[in-house]
């Protein structure tokens, strides 16, 4: 199996920028994962500690998923010279809308998490918290069972490299999206008592304020059939490029260049500014990076 970024009828210059897109684009990703990993590693570091690097993980590969997912039914991303609808199945579905429940879940999850333990006051690993979780996945069942049942709403068109679905089937992913973002949205303001403390009532409203963005584009670019165009492909795929990895980049950007040159300090002036708002139950402290 090859990558192939020239489709028939179209000219080298076409598939030389689609390559060097592609390219500059799984650059980013690679960027932002050594990062990440460079922050799982530190992961008992206060500053990161309270970021929850294990959950913007996930997110992360859910929102990676998502892009390679859009960039082959966007005809960004060839694999072979024709495709079939199995793997129009296996990019649209699997990897774009199992991506996006990946991202999804994994912001559901910190949210709800932090509304039973400070909202609730309860521990966040009953049953109803987990019942909570699965229900979410409810969508992505019912797409899994339709598309397996020989009803598949994924199929090839309207050109041979080209993955396309019926328009109601996309708008019905836009409003279970949606769904979910208001249920956020309304979780994240009773967190708002939370935000001087580990701004997590911050970060949560950057997590809300980009996927809204970044699901309004998408909306707009698809009512108007931008994705089987040209500047509509560069657009949408720049769009979900940026706005995943800047979610990442804005949680954990400031710490981790603190921690990569000047752990001991950036840990002092971090805990001197908690303790103006809540009281350290210890001291604790953090090996210097080997790096």
């Amino acid at each position: 199996m090859s990558i192939v970024f020239l489709d028939s009828g179209e000219s080298i210059l076409t598939a030389t920028w689609k390559q060097a897109l592609v390219f500059s684009c799984l650059l980013v990703f690679s960027v932002t994962g050594m990062a990440l990993s460079f922050a799982l590693y530190h992961r008992n570091y206060p500053p990161i500690k309270t970021k929850e690097p294990g959950i913007l993980t996930i997110a992360f590969f859910g929102g990676f998923l998502w892009w390679v997912g859009s960039a082959k039914s966007f005809m960004l991303l060839n694999i072979n010279q024709e495709i079939d609808s199995s793997q129009c199945l296996l990019f649209v579905f699997w990897f774009q809308v199992g991506g996006l429940q990946i991202l999804l879940s994994a912001f559901t999850f910190r949210f709800l998490r932090l509304f039973y333990v400070v909202v609730l006051g309860r521990d966040p690993r009953g049953w109803q918290f987990y019942t909570t979780m699965l229900l979410s996945f409810l969508p992505t069942f019912a797409g899994a069972l339709n598309a397996y049942t020989g009803n598949s709403f994924i199929f090839v068109g309207p050109g041979p490299n080209y993955c396309d679905t019926f328009i109601g089937i996309r708008m019905a992913v836009f409003v279970w999206v949606a769904i979910v973002m208001f249920g956020l949205t309304y979780l994240n303001h009773q967190l708002r008592g939370i935000q001087r403390a580990f701004n997590q009532y911050t970060d949560n409203l950057t997590i809300l304020a980009l996927c809204a963005l970044l699901l309004a584009l998408t909306v707009v670019f698809t009512l108007l059939d931008f994705p089987t165009h040209i500047p509509g492909v560069i657009a949408l795929t720049l769009t979900q490029l940026v706005a995943i990895n800047l979610i990442i980049w804005f949680f954990f950007g400031k710490v981790l260049v603190g921690l990569f040159f000047e752990p001991e300090e950036y840990l002092r002036r971090w805990q001197a500014e908690l303790r103006n708002h809540v009281v350290l139950p210890s001291e604790s402290t953090h090996r210097k990076p080997t790096v």
